[in-house]
Order: C-alpha cells, then sequence, then structure tokens
C-alpha cells in the first residue's frame, strides 16, 4: 500500500512539474511577443520623428538690400508673368523701386483682369 502511494505521489509531482515547466515555457513566449511588438512600435515611432523633423526646418531669411541702399526681405522669386509686371511698371513709372513695392503691386496688377 504504501508502494502505491508514494508511486502516486511521484506522478503526482512529475505531473506538476511538467505543467510548471509549460506555464514557464508560456510565460517566456509571451514576453519574447512583447518585446518584439516593443521593438516593432519603437522602429515606427523613429520613423515618424524623422519625417517630423524634415518638415519643421526654418528657413533662414535673408536682407537685402536695393541699388538706393533700402533693406528688405526678398518676400518671392518672381516668375515670367511676374517679371512682365514689373518690367511694365519700371516703363511707366521710369523710376526704381524696391522688391517690396514691385511685388505688392504687381500681384495687384495680375490679380486685375484689364492689365494684360
Amino acid at each position: 500500500m504504501r508502494v502505491l502511494k508514494a508511486i502516486m505521489m511521484m506522478k503526482k509531482k512529475e505531473g506538476k512539474e511538467e505543467e510548471e515547466e509549460e506555464e514557464e515555457g508560456e510565460r517566456k513566449r509571451r514576453k519574447r511577443r512583447r518585446r518584439r511588438r516593443r521593438r516593432r512600435r519603437r522602429r515606427r515611432r523613429r520613423r515618424r520623428r524623422r519625417r517630423r523633423r524634415r518638415g519643421r526646418r526654418r528657413r533662414r531669411r535673408r536682407r537685402r538690400s536695393d541699388t538706393n541702399g533700402n533693406k528688405y526681405y526678398r518676400t518671392c522669386i518672381p516668375h515670367f508673368g511676374c517679371l512682365l509686371n514689373i518690367i511694365a511698371l519700371c516703363l511707366l513709372n521710369r523710376e526704381y523701386m524696391t522688391w517690396c513695392e514691385l511685388d505688392l503691386q504687381s500681384i495687384e496688377l495680375s490679380s486685375s483682369a484689364n492689365v494684360t
């Protein structure tokens, strides 16, 4: 009887140990999965941050001066239509104006449909 009981106890212990080992294995697997997920998330975040940084660069504004020595910030690099308007204005007024004034007036001119 004692021998039988001892054998039963041994079997019970073995069963428990196996269950514990299985549980430990599962825990380890879960931990690994969590780590992998975290790593993936971190990588994604880093990529996003880099993209944001690229977009947020500030351009330094250079102050320029015209022939009369007036300082100004160059507001736009004029395209062809804008340049034509500037030339037309200069011919009409026959005097040199600063870029800022020209820009404003050329924009006004281009917005009104009568002047070509």
